[in-house]
């Protein structure tokens, strides 16, 4: 079968040649160099791009970095991204494998969660120098990668050189791309031009070694970047190899061959992602994730991503190509060639599958699809669009010689489309905000300026093909170069907020952050605004709580019964908790207001009501009936209750906070806002709202002095306060007085659960949990649990006692009894921690009976132990943790993680790699 013609390799010699012969190099050497100066400020003057800057908004603890203004932003790129950036690369510099994080959480698997990327390429470059200012560097090299290989996939599918600038700049530039550069999704977008790449040579010649790259760069992309987004970005590379494959473009099509091809490509892909793909499927295994549940999957309406190709709809997240690119989509249509027509059908169905258009969206409601976020397909759209749009330039540059009526007429249509589109849509008052897809992206709007700028950028393209048509003034290459230049400038504006240049913000370690780094303890944190999740990973500290979007089994019912409010990521605690912290070794809690135990909640609210009889009107159908408080020296801390009524068919929405005042009446702290509504269904049903408070009293008020109680109840459809009873200072109603009381000494002999230990200058409070257990303790009584569901049961029970017995479940204990006491004298026991680094921990005993080792980290497959270096195995301790039996005397136990899924991982890429090496010396090309 001949070769079409249209498959031949294109000259350099065509229209869009540069002025001399130069190579492919020099062209990239250029691409570069536009992409450094777009950056210039953070590649030459360090000016930071990311938006960690953010965190000192959302958290206290970073409040004086001094960033006052915030954006739309997804909070994973700050919370999870960055953190997990440090802590791989301080693991890789420290020379340990980075297989298991023991800071999140009470420890889980680091490279099973293939979204630490442990052995992304990003990261390890990352452990050369972690530091903020490198890490906005590489945010810039992402982009460079993604602009080298889209130049790189246009030249293998004969795109000239200035065609193939335009198209990777039109990708590597697009606001959506840059928008969401500082996600796992971002690095998984940059490879996406790699992986096509590859694929296409391999459509090209179908050898093993086309096959092995391959399936090396679908690998990379798994290893580097979000799962989901790489599986969009396979196959959709692989559907676009088929359709080249199958149209003939370079070579005659044979069944056998394509499939071999494909199956080579794909297992090379598994066995090179091994290492990090088998722990991950490990996890799935072990895991809860809010995915599993179903639902829906996240997609772009189709009508928002439509009009996102002719305009920036969305702001500096718009998947927006730029007018030039846009101008050139229908042109493309024109080009004699097989390779646009294949393009097209690929981009077709990436268009399909990204919006879920019509019957795809019933597909992807049910499990499994239900999972596959059909979003994250949106960059293989605009990347295929890019490379037709080079196409639709190379027809644009012909039109001055080889232009048709129809060419014209399309080019001036679609021109009149872009420009009035916008306008119309406006003036019909078409509701655009039913067309939104990610709270974090904002609004679909229509923007007047942009609509000017475009209409701008339009005329002065149109005025260089007006000159190059009546006056032949206009060199060869002069056209495509002010293609280019304007569509750097129209991406530009659009995507202006894409990676604005932020406030420099660094991790620092500012106090209780080395007390707690120094103690080695488990630590959490109160509220949604101090030391936000995962950020304790940089620090080296442990906490509780973490954010991201698989867990650990169990974790996340442990974290529910000990108090934790859940979403799909961040587990937050209020002032109170129970006993579950204790066994979880919860150590220290930080908080700006007080904290208690939630045995202590029933005696906190001794004092009695500063109300009349029949309560406060406060509003209409509100009504505070009681208002019980008590003043707690030690803590320096008020505690009390407020028992509301509310009629049931009130609509305004009232919120209440609580005021310190001093003897003048002046503000000496302030609290937040807490609404008032029926949560649950019995408050629905008796309309009563009963809600705890806790005001801390300032450090440094002295002893003696006179505070008030107040209460402020605010109207947010008025915009006022109501029912004032106090006049300010200024003469303003603005409070309802519950009471005064005096600072007195504390008494320190007393014990609490919860005990102050310091008050910094930004009211911040660091606890002890004094009942915290140990890390590492031992036990000599076994409570008997036939399933998960029973031990978390046992394990809430008041009668049962952490610090002497122990829950088991029924696979591990195999008892016959209910019950069994190892020895009924314990006597003397210590236990002595020490991390030997995050896969291994030892634990010297001694005892003088029998008993359990309890260590409260995360039981997990992969982790074996050594008692005096002999096997035993590990049990299921108290719903969540391990534990190994001892004898009595003393004796060393080893934990180590060992996970076989990685070794196994790492056995199956060798092999690969070796098999690979070892064919590099035969012949290439598979035989039919």
């Amino acid at each position: 079968m001949p070769v079409p013609a249209d498959a031949r390799e294109r000259p350099f010699s065509c229209p869009l040649s540069l002025p001399i012969k130069c190579p492919d190099l020099l062209a990239l050497s250029a691409l570069v160099g536009i992409i450094l100066a777009f950056f210039y400020k953070t590649v030459f003057l360090r000016q930071p791009i990311s938006k960690i800057s953010y965190l000192s908004v959302w958290d206290t603890l970073f409040s004086q970095q001094g960033c006052d203004v915030t954006r739309l932003v997804d909070p994973s790129g700050i919370l999870l991204q960055i953190p997990f950036f440090y802590l791989v690369a301080n693991l890789w510099r420290a020379g340990q494998l980075p297989l298991w994080n023991p800071y999140s959480g009470c420890g889980s698997p680091l490279a099973g969660d293939i979204e630490s990327t442990v052995l992304s390429p990003v990261r390890l470059l990352f452990a050369l120098s972690p530091a903020m200012q490198f890490y906005n560097l590489l945010l810039v090299f992402q982009v460079i990668l993604a602009a080298v290989f889209t130049f790189a996939l246009a030249r293998e599918l004969g795109l000239s050189r200035l065609a193939s600038i335009f198209a990777s700049l039109t990708f590597a530039l697009c606001p959506y791309i840059l928008f969401y550069l500082e996600l796992l999704l971002g690095t998984s977008y940059c490879l996406f031009p790699l992986v096509f790449w590859l694929f296409v040579r391999l459509a090209r010649k179908h050898s093993v070694a086309n096959s092995f790259a391959a399936g090396a760069a679908a690998a990379l992309s798994i290893v580097s970047g979000h799962p989901e987004a790489a599986f969009w970005g396979i196959i959709f590379s692989a559907t676009l190899m088929s359709a080249l494959t199958i149209a003939g473009i370079w070579q005659s099509f044979f069944l056998k061959d394509f499939l071999r091809a494909l199956f080579l490509a794909g297992l090379s892909a598994f066995c090179l992602s091994a290492p990090v793909l088998l722990p991950f499927l490990e996890y799935l295994a072990n895991s809860d994730c809010y995915k599993f549940g179903g639902g829906g999957s996240a997609y772009i309406p189709w009508q928002a991503l439509a009009y996102s190709l002719i305009q920036p709809g969305f702001g500096g997240a718009s998947a927006y190509p730029g007018v030039v690119a846009a101008l050139m989509l229908p042109l493309a249509g024109f080009a004699a060639d097989r390779r646009v027509r294949c393009l097209m059908i690929v981009a077709g169905l990436a268009f399909l599958i990204t919006t879920q258009f019509g019957p795809l969206r019933w597909l992807f409601v049910h499990w499994p699809l239900s999972a596959l976020i059909t979003i994250y397909a949106a960059p293989v759209f605009l990347l295929l669009v890019s490379l037709i749009a080079g196409f639709g330039l190379e027809e644009f540059i012909k039109l001055p010689d080889q232009g048709g009526w129809r060419k014209w007429l399309s080019l001036a249509t679609w021109a009149a489309v872009i420009v009035v589109a916008p306008v119309l849509l406006r003036t019909l008052k078409v509701p655009l905000g039913q067309f939104d897809y990610d709270a974090a992206v904002g609004h679909l709007t229509v923007s007047y300026s942009s609509c000017r700028w475009t209409a701008g950028l339009l005329a002065v393209l149109l005025t260089f093909l007006f000159l190059k048509l009546r006056f032949r003034l206009l060199r060869e290459w002069i056209l495509p170069v002010a293609c280019i230049a304007l569509g750097i400038v129209s991406q530009g504006l659009a995507g202006k907020d894409s990676l604005p240049v932020e406030p420099r913000f660094d991790y620092r370690a500012q106090e209780p952050l080395p007390f707690l780094q120094a103690s080695g303890q488990r630590v959490l944190a109160t509220g949604n605004h101090i030391f936000r999740p995962n950020t304790n990973v940089v620090f080296g500290i442990q906490d509780l709580r973490c954010h991201k979007s698989l867990f650990p089994r169990r974790y996340l019912n442990f974290m529910q019964a000990a108090g934790g409010q859940l979403d799909r990521f961040d587990q937050h605690f209020d002032g109170t908790f129970n006993s579950l912290l204790d066994l979880a070794s919860v150590r220290y809690i930080l908080s700006l207001l007080p904290v208690q135990g939630s045995k202590d909640l029933a005696q906190s609210c001794l004092g009695a009501s500063r109300l009349s009889a029949d309560g406060l009107a406060a509003a209409e159908g509100l009504r505070l009936q009681e208002a019980l408080w008590r003043y707690d020296p030690e803590n320096r801390a008020i505690q009390g209750k407020l028992c509301w009524r509310l009629s049931h068919s009130i609509k305004k929405k009232y919120s209440f906070c609580l005021v310190l005042l001093d003897g003048s009446k002046r503000t000496v702290w302030y609290g937040d806002q807490y609404p008032l509504c029926l949560e649950s269904k019995d408050e629905a049903i008796s309309g009563s709202l009963a809600r705890e408070f806790a005001v801390p009293i300032p450090v440094g008020i002295a002893p003696g002095r006179e505070l008030f109680l107040a209460l402020e109840i605010f109207d947010w459809d008025r915009g006022s306060f109501v029912v004032p009873i106090y006049k300010g200072p200024d003469g303003k109603d603005i409070m309802t007085l519950l009471g005064s009381l005096k600072i007195r000494v504390a008494d320190l002999s007393k014990t609490a659960h919860f005990k102050l230990l310091q008050e910094f200058p930004n009211h911040l409070r660091i606890y002890e949990n004094t009942q915290a257990l140990p890390q590492s303790y031992v036990v000599h009584k076994v409570r008997r649990a036939h399933s998960a569901e029973e031990a978390l049961r046992l394990i809430r029970d008041p009668s049962f006692n952490p610090h002497k017995e122990v829950v088991l479940e029924e696979g591990d204990c195999k008892l016959a009894d209910s019950e069994e006491v190892l020895c009924a004298q314990s006597g003397a026991q210590a236990t002595e921690l020490r991390r030997q680094g995050p896969s291994a921990v030892q634990l010297k005993v001694r005892t003088l009976s029998p008993g359990v080792a309890i260590l409260t980290d995360t039981f997990y497959p992969g982790w074996q132990a050594t008692l005096d270096g002999k096997g035993v195995p590990i049990l299921s301790a108290n719903y969540l943790y391990r534990a190994v039996r001892v004898p009595a005397g003393e004796h060393i136990i080893e934990y180590r993680y060992v996970p076989f899924s990685f070794w196994l991982g790492i056995m199956l890429a060798g092999c690969c790699a070796t098999i690979w090496i070892g064919l590099r010396g035969g012949p290439e090309k598979m035989s039919r």
